[in-house]
Order: structure tokens, then sequence, then C-alpha cells
């Protein structure tokens, strides 16, 4: 389920179904064409992990292949130490991929 607080920062989907497509990632997939990768808390009750997999494949059904990061035992922020250490280490090796920052060995 979605947190409290969550409709009133972006909208109730019954009545601002308009302005949620307007302004959702999801139905611009085909105008994206940077790379990307998605990071998102396994445990997540702001935003379902669910819509970071449909987002991934509506990149994907665009011609996009985005990376995808799941990270255990977390929510919509990430506190734990180990946690922290693996978006920071998944970050460096997308951008090393990328040619934005030197390989790295690991």
């Amino acid at each position: 389920t979605a947190a409290p607080a969550a409709p009133r920062k972006s909208g109730y989907p019954m009545h601002d179904a308009e302005l949620l497509m307007e302004i959702s990632p999801l139905y611009r997939a085909d105008q994206i064409k940077a790379k990307m990768l998605l990071i998102h808390g396994e445990n997540d009750t702001n935003v379902p992990v669910q819509e970071s997999l449909q987002f991934r494949e509506a990149l994907v059904a665009s011609g996009n292949e985005p990376e995808l990061l799941i990270v255990p035992g977390e929510g919509h922020q990430f506190v734990k130490p180990e946690s922290r250490e693996l978006i920071a280490e998944t970050m460096l090796n997308f951008f090393a991929r990328l040619g934005c920052i030197p390989e790295r060995d690991n």
C-alpha cells in the first residue's frame, strides 16, 4: 500500500488521472534516449517496486536498455550502510561503463 502522504504530493488517481499521465515518465519512455540506472528499494511502500519494473519494460520496448538495481531490505529511503555501499558501487560501475569515469577494479 502507498504511504498516506503520497496523494497529497502527486494527486489522486481517480481525480487527477490526466495530470498524473502528463507528468509520468512511463508515458514518455519512448522519448528517453539516455542510458539509465533505476534504483528501487525492495520494500518501498511509497512507490511499489512494480512501478520500476513497469518503467524498465517501457524503456526496453522503446529500444533503451536500462539497468535496474532493487536494493534488498530497503524502503523508499536507503538507510543501511551496506545498501548505500551497494548503491555507490553500482553507480560508479555504471558511470565507468558509460566512459564517464575510469574503469574500476572491483
